[in-house]
């Protein structure tokens, strides 16, 4: 058998890989658009999820510089990579009690809004967790109560209930704008 001489040109063979790929591209977006990736926390005793599209960085608690004429929420400012991040006690900010020393687990959820980094400190991370856009289901988990106000959506896949935590109503919230005393 032998092969037959391709009979199109290199130009026809171009737009043809073009296609291929952007046809592959398309149904990747469009199979990401149908997704929503959320990073599974614990605030206290409860788990919520975190949206992924608004952490820039999950870190171990930065040394913070204390801020005089804060509330005790507010922890300090951090240098991270040259920028300064103000970091907020997350679980002091909702449920009035301090992240304890003791908390091996507790990470610092870096978000940019606006051009300001603010590092939430969250008393564990548990991983990232994918969803699809039929996991959305009314009822919310049992949460406490001070967290109500932030939880805009309750997710459920394989079994397991979640919270959503709306990181973009916490930030634009006026209670936690207002961190001078």
């Amino acid at each position: 058998m032998t092969a037959k001489p391709e009979t199109r040109s290199p130009f026809e063979l171009l737009v043809s890989q073009a296609q291929r790929a952007s046809a592959g591209a398309l149904a990747a977006q469009q199979q990401a658009d149908n997704e929503w990736t959320g990073l599974l926390c614990r605030l206290g005793k409860d788990k919520v999820l975190m949206p992924m599209s608004m952490l820039k960085e999950i870190v171990p608690p930065a040394e913070v510089t204390p801020v005089p004429g804060t509330r005790s929420w507010l922890k300090g400012l951090a240098n991270m990579h040259g920028s300064l991040v103000t970091v907020v006690d997350l679980q002091e900010f909702l449920l009035g009690e301090p992240l304890p020393r003791t908390e091996k687990q507790a990470r610092m959820l870096v978000v940019s809004e606006a051009g300001q980094k603010v590092g939430l400190l969250v008393n564990e991370v548990f991983g990232m967790r994918h969803f699809r856009v039929g996991d959305e289901v009314r009822e919310t988990p049992a949460f406490d109560p001070a967290l109500k106000p932030y939880i805009t959506a309750a997710l459920k896949r394989q079994g397991d209930h979640y919270s959503v935590f709306n990181l973009q109503r916490l930030l634009s919230s006026s209670a936690f704008q207002d961190a001078a005393l």
